[in-house]
């Protein structure tokens, strides 16, 4: 089913409720999924009483999920579970909203954000690592041939930053035309640093000593 076909079902979910509920004339709890929610949908069933999940789509529903301190969850009878109940208007009706907090899901969401922590840390070190190596790559080679570079000010130093260095190739482009592939903004400056580089770098742009 498509995207469009799809949301037009689900604006149609209010009406054929409200249509459900008059045929079978009964006082009964209407239950479905998040596509319910809606604020068209709300407004057809404000005489109804339904129950369905809030999707966090929905801007104020993120927020409060956000914004709830541990203190504000009651425990629940079902081991491992709290609850937080909330007043809500949305779509100008009042509803009573329930968030559930899982303490097993809570651990797994903690134990998940540790993982991505490390591997955040990690990535770090080893940019880190190559950028040190770099700079200390180039520095070392500028010193050796008794050479230098121009920093920002337009010095001539034997001791740049790799940052710097960095930034003196951030205006090249690969632009590929009729099937012609060429770096365009490549000064004879840049080329006279990537000298001190080593092969790989000058092999990319390349531009060969």
């Amino acid at each position: 089913m498509r995207w469009r076909e799809a949301h037009s079902l689900f604006q149609k979910f209010g009406e054929i409720t409200v249509e459900y509920q008059k045929r079978i004339q009964v006082d009964s709890l209407i239950v479905a999924d998040s596509a319910l929610y809606t604020e068209s949908n709300i407004k057809l069933m404000s005489s109804l009483k339904w129950l369905t999940r809030v999707p966090l789509t929905i801007k104020s529903a993120k927020n409060l999920v956000i914004s709830l301190v541990e203190s504000e969850f009651v425990k629940s009878e079902k081991v491992g579970y709290s609850y937080a109940e909330k007043k809500i208007t949305y779509g100008d009706i009042e509803q009573r909203w329930l968030i559930v907090q899982s303490q097993d899901r809570k651990k797994s969401d903690l134990k998940k954000l540790s993982k991505r922590i490390e591997a955040l840390a990690m990535i770090m070190g080893l940019c880190l690592l190559v950028y040190t190596l770099a700079q200390r790559e180039i520095r070392a080679a500028l010193k050796s041939l008794n050479y230098t570079v121009k920093n920002q000010l337009g010095k001539a130093i034997n001791n740049p930053t790799m940052r710097w260095i960095f930034q003196c190739f951030q205006s090249v482009h690969l632009v590929t035309f009729q099937q012609k592939t060429d770096f365009y903004n490549l000064t004879s400056e840049m080329k006279y640093i990537l000298l001190f580089l080593p092969e790989a770098c000058r092999n990319y742009y390349r531009y060969i000593s």
